[in-house]
């Protein structure tokens, strides 16, 4: 995949700077077409294993905030239309990676709506924070694996909010 796409830039630049206010900007002079184009493009970087885990999940949330605020913010969206029912039952039951596949299957065939770009915000949405919560599992473990197999008892300290009378 080539990073020429100025949102695939952004996200592996390693500097804070050049991400910053991105989106906003492509969005501010996109074309609904390109708008779309670009979820597409976000979309595949994040399922290519070969990027930075962290890169691809800012890629699932760039594609997320494209279809809950950015294409639907557009007069060419379709208001009508219907949701396919696989989707939704696996994004109930959070296989949100499969859900993705199933909107955008959908939206091949009927063409993008504003329910299906819900629901497709949603199921980015939800693969963002799964991706990065499994993460976090996975790290927790490893230290537990390398900390004797358990980790370290730690006492909860919270601060009181009250003064003292």
């Amino acid at each position: 995949m080539t990073l020429k796409h100025r949102l695939l830039q952004a996200i592996t630049d390693p500097s804070q700077e050049a991400r910053i206010g991105v989106l906003e900007d492509f969005a501010a002079t996109a074309s609904f077409d390109e708008l779309c184009t670009a979820a597409r493009l976000l979309d595949a970087f994040s399922r290519d294993t070969s990027h930075n885990l962290y890169q691809r999940v800012r890629a699932i949330f760039q594609a997320y905030a494209l279809y809950r605020y950015l294409i639907p913010a557009r007069p060419e969206l379709p208001r009508a239309g219907r949701i396919p029912h696989q989707g939704q039952e696996l994004l109930l039951e959070r296989h949100y990676a499969a859900a993705t596949d199933a909107f955008l299957a959908h939206a091949d065939v009927h063409g993008l709506s504003d329910p299906v770009a819900s629901a497709l915000a949603a199921a980015y949405h939800g693969l963002g924070f799964r991706i990065l919560a499994e993460q976090v599992s996975t790290r927790c473990a490893s230290h537990a694996a390398t900390a004797g197999g358990s980790a370290p008892a730690m006492p909860l300290i919270i601060p009181c909010a009250f003064p003292k009378i």
